[in-house]
């Protein structure tokens, strides 16, 4: 028995370093505003990361992503506002613009694959670091590394842009989204609500 309460102890210990787990990092999703007699705010989202760098560092931006539109639906409606517009980067409005987004999934695909998405000319999901300069969503996204307690080491692709809350839908607009219509949509409805408000784990 004891033999075997070591063996698998090992194994854990073995998955643990190779997945990433026990780290010393930290994950947030941070809401910063509005400042008095404005209805912008920042959102910053890093609630993901890899084990295996470069490898996997695209679907990790790809989730924090995904959680950036729930934070900012979230933080929308407690504020008491029905609609928010993504202001900055230009370059991600650019973006939207350019593919004539009309709701949160539209969105997500524009930077998902094709020109201007995280992996700009690349087709594969997950090696978006290949290739030279910043495509128009790759501009919002911020990358580190961090150790963990094995004695390995994680790597973030937090994702950070400025909305600007509203309750009445901006015409001519590609960057304008619906809150209550992104919490309730197939991106978002299914991910950890815990991580739709700040918080840091």
């Amino acid at each position: 028995m004891f033999k075997k309460l070591i063996s698998i102890s090992a194994s854990t210990a073995a998955l643990l370093l190779l997945s990433g787990c026990g780290f010393t990092t930290s994950y947030l999703t941070a809401i910063n505003g509005p400042d008095k007699g404005t209805t912008e705010v920042y959102i910053t989202v890093d609630q993901d990361s890899t084990s295996l760098g470069m490898i996997m560092v695209g679907s990790v931006v790809r989730t924090n992503y995904m959680y950036s539109f729930a934070a900012a639906s979230k933080k929308t409606i407690d504020s008491g506002y029905k609609y928010f517009t993504i202001i900055s980067p230009s370059q991600l409005v650019t973006q939207f613009n350019e593919r004539k987004v009309s709701n949160v999934q539209e969105a997500y695909d524009s930077c998902d694959s094709g020109e201007g998405s995280f992996i700009s000319g690349i087709n594969p999901k997950y090696n978006f670091t290949f290739g030279h300069g910043r495509s128009n969503c790759d501009v919002m996204t911020s990358k580190y590394t961090d150790a963990t307690l094995m004695g390995g080491s994680v790597v973030h692709k937090k994702v950070g842009y400025m909305i600007e809350m509203h309750n009445e839908p901006k015409n001519n607009s590609y960057a304008t989204f619906n809150a209550q219509e992104v919490l309730d949509s197939d991106l978002v409805s299914s991910l950890n609500k815990e991580y739709f408000v700040a918080n840091k784990r």
